[in-house]
């Protein structure tokens, strides 16, 4: 086998606890699958060989390299599957034992709500105001921990929990009379038939003789209850993890799993695997020195033999837009250098800060994908407020037209809109003229004749004060006047959707505020927009869609790589994330800078910090501090250029590159 010594160490021990700690880009996968061969050519059956991670797309991957080594064959008769997977093979076993029937029910996310709902009218409560998609969280964390809501620490200031306190038990209830079980039911129920059936148990124990887990610093309490059950008294358990990548918590994970392994399985043993395949010293470097302030940690560092590498850029930009534009323009550069695209990630906090990166890679003519959540341009009601503004600058623009006539409703309906259309093709009319004379068509009743008019003098009348400047102003109060955040509102059942929804249309109009602080006109700023939705659609299902450069959050980044890393918004506020501030736990501090140590290490290459000193327009901007993390990299591995500060050189290619932005942008207008 082609393992560094530690590698082989882990992949050849056989009895007893284990703790492999792998580092990132250290080649844990390699480890586990080579350790399910040696496990087979010491003479162990497959089938006493349970190796659990925690998707299925992992589970296949595992399965696949396992293959590669000991053959298709072999490799099926080896238990690879999620936790929940192996949850629900012992349910479909044993679910009897219980006081189930077989076969039962595995609820999906849709029925969970539609039980609950139920469970909460029951108890004499709206379920419009005690929300089931906002207590349900609550039960589903609870059981996670393998304890009651009232139990949860994380959620002691929640005022929701009482509720879910008294509605857990007869949800509970509720799936069992249906003989069915919901999801986190895969994982709590197996403990229920463990304790309470010693024979199911011991069977168990003599089938899965030896265990292993991917992603251990990813398990939760009752994940661990369902490990040390199973694994006893032998404790033949092998586990790889790492607890700098412990990046779940808001899922229920909990980090002192992996940093009390030997607590919960004494006399183990503890592999560090350190040595990183994947990224130069120079920026392995700074993601030690970084994670190394945290003091809830096992002590470890990763090191490298591909070079010492080029140190990291850290750039100050003076708002979003700029730090957007620098981003796309260093992008582009590499590509006219002839590297791909899909040589490039942009990662950042949270997915609503790619609004303005969209922008400028659009503007830029680079092929960009948003992994993990849709492109800001491709929300409903982004595209909606966009569709009206298209329609004010070009009323022939029967697409844009046609999507928002009736929203919000008008009455205009499927039926009305098809009469519509076929009487503007036969009489070589313009739907917008309808519009403004919807009684031609003889089918449209009152109502809708007279929403149509006044839709129409909406338009004409938005389009002779946008003309009069404060762009700002007049397309928040235009949305206003729609009655779009209303709509908004009342469409949605969840007040946390709802929320996020309304604060996609801030960014928004807080977008166009920034372009008209520059210069830009309204035409430009949405044909900006629009070529953004063009490229998504010419671009879809084309082979060179595959060559695009990446946009993630942090969280979705974890076990990718890419030669050239973005990471932007690296400020107080965003990195650290403000709720983590104010929840005033250092913990909560710990896990964002372990974000930042994924983030850091998923570069192999090179490596880009960015911040912005003001976010956000008009009364909304603000002056923003740079990230306490950017502090904890020395010196000698960074190389720092604030606005206004760059020295000769890199000032006159931040304003080459950005003229550059600027003149593809004016190409585009003028195309």
């Amino acid at each position: 086998m082609s393992l560094n010594p530690e590698q082989r160490a882990a992949a050849e021990h056989m009895h007893g606890p284990l703790l492999i700690l792998a580092g990132a880009g250290s080649g844990k996968t390699r480890v586990i699958t080579h350790r399910v061969g040696y496990l087979i050519d010491q003479g162990i059956a497959p089938e006493n060989i349970l190796a659990v991670s925690f998707t299925n797309k992992a589970a296949g991957e595992m399965k696949e390299r396992v293959a590669q080594i000991v053959g298709k064959k072999v490799a099926s008769e080896v238990h690879l599957s999620t936790f929940h997977a192996l949850g629900a093979n012992l349910l479909r076993q044993y679910i009897d034992r219980i006081g189930y029937k077989k076969p039962f029910t595995i609820l999906d996310a849709g029925d969970q709500l539609k039980v609950l709902k139920e469970v909460i009218e029951h108890a004499d409560l709206d379920p419009h105001e005690i929300k089931p998609k906002e207590i349900l969280p609550i039960i589903s964390r609870g059981k996670n921990a393998f304890c009651q809501p009232k139990d949860l620490k994380v959620m002691r200031l929640n005022p929701l929990v009482s509720y879910a306190q008294r509605l857990f038990r007869p949800y509970m209830d509720a799936c069992k009379a249906l003989n069915a079980v919901d999801f986190d039911d895969l994982q709590t129920l197996p403990v229920k038939l463990f304790r309470e059936n010693p024979d199911v148990l011991q069977a168990c124990r003599q089938l899965y003789k030896f265990v292993m887990v991917d992603e251990y610093q990813d398990t939760n309490d009752t994940q661990l209850l369902v490990l040390r059950l199973l694994c006893n008294p032998t404790n033949n358990l092998c586990v790889v993890g790492d607890d700098d990548q412990a990046i779940y918590s808001f899922r229920g994970a909990v980090t002192r799993n992996i940093l009390e392994f030997e607590k919960h399985f004494p006399g183990a043993r503890v592999i560090k695997l350190q040595q990183n395949y994947r990224s130069t010293t120079m920026i392995l470097k700074a993601a030690n020195a970084v994670v190394r302030n945290n003091v809830a940690r096992r002590d470890k560092a990763l090191w490298s033999a591909l070079g010492e590498g080029e140190p990291i850029e850290y750039y100050e930009l003076q708002d979003e837009v700029e730090e957007a534009d620098f981003v796309a323009s260093a992008i582009l550069r590499g590509g006219e250098a002839g590297q791909p695209w899909s040589d490039f990630a942009i990662l950042m906090r949270t997915a609503r800060t790619s609004q303005f990166f969209e922008e400028s890679l659009t503007a830029a003519g680079v092929p960009y994908k948003m992994v993990g959540g849709n492109k800001f341009f491709d929300r409903s009601e982004i595209k909606d407020i966009v569709c009206y503004l298209k329609v004010l600058l070009n009323p022939r623009d029967e697409v844009a037209l046609r999507r928002i006539i009736n929203t919000p409703s008008r009455g205009v309906g499927h039926t009305s809109l098809t009469r519509m259309s076929d009487y503007a093709h036969s009489h070589d009319v313009s739907m917008y003229s309808l519009i403004a004379n919807p009684e031609l068509i003889d089918e449209l009743r009152p109502g809708q004749i007279e929403a149509l008019k006044a839709l129409h003098g909406l338009f004409e009348d938005y389009r002779r004060r946008f003309r009069g400047g404060d762009l700002e102003a007049t397309l928040e109060q235009m949305i206003a006047d729609i009655g779009y955040r209303d709509y908004i509102r009342q469409s949605e059942k969840s007040d946390k959707v709802a929320r996020i929804r309304l604060d996609n249309i801030t960014y928004l109009v807080g977008s166009l505020r920034k372009h008209e602080e520059r210069g830009d006109k309204l035409e430009s700023w949405v044909q900006r927009l629009a070529l953004a939705d063009a490229r998504d659609n010419s671009d879809a299902g084309s082979e060179e869609a595959a060559d695009t450069v990446t946009i993630m959050t942090l969280h979705a980044s974890k076990g990718l790589e890419y030669p050239s890393v973005f990471l932007i918004g690296f400020e107080e506020g965003l990195l650290p994330h403000a709720r983590s501030l104010e929840a005033g736990g250092d913990g909560d501090v710990e896990e964002e800078r372990r974000l930042v140590y994924v983030g850091i290490t998923r570069a192999q290459r090179r490596l880009t910090l960015t911040s912005a000193r003001t976010r956000g327009a008009g009364t909304a901007k603000k002056r923003r501090t740079v990230s306490r993390y950017l502090e904890e990299i020395p010196a000698e591995f960074i190389r720092t250029y604030a606005h206004g500060e760059h020295e000769p050189d890199v000032r006159a290619e931040r304003t080459r590159t950005r003229r550059n932005i600027r003149d593809i942008i004016d190409a585009i207008k003028q195309a």
